[in-house]
């Protein structure tokens, strides 16, 4: 007659089994919090580019930057962003995004002008898995 529960060695098998599975596993749960990381720096990058576009929209004729203001920082065309997207009143020491925008009369006279608005983070390096964010628009006068 058997006795009844589960031997020693149905047990570590057991365990060995369910050890396995969560070591194949832990793989997803690191690249799951990656992608979530890059994915809200996304946002927030997007939501600063958006709310810049529109105040450049909304506000009186902007005059023409200079060439390259996307390309460098250019000052009256930049701005250092928080990790939440808020502007920073330093230049840029403890800044997470890099704000910049060109305005673009294109044409005599200048009937339109062509807004461009980019977002970056701003660690040397250039966080990995995220560019640069850049909208852009036309307005009519």
């Amino acid at each position: 007659m058997k006795a009844a529960g589960f031997s020693l060695i149905e047990v570590l098998i057991a365990t060995a089994i369910v050890v396995g599975g969560m070591a194949m596993l832990a793989p997803l749960f690191l690249l799951s919090g990656d992608a979530n990381r890059v994915g809200a720096g996304a946002s927030i990058a997007l939501l600063a580019a958006q709310q810049k576009l529109e105040e450049l929209r909304a506000g009186p004729d902007a005059t023409a930057s200079p060439p390259g203001a996307l390309a460098a920082d250019t000052a009256g065309y930049v701005d250092y962003l928080d990790a939440g997207g808020a502007p920073l009143s330093a230049s840029g020491g403890a800044a997470m995004f890099i704000r910049r925008w060109s305005v673009e009369t294109p044409g005599t006279p200048p009937r339109t002008v062509v807004l461009r608005v980019l977002v970056m983070p701003a660690t040397a390096s250039r966080e990995r898995g995220r560019s640069p964010t850049v909208l852009s628009s036309v307005k009519v006068r």
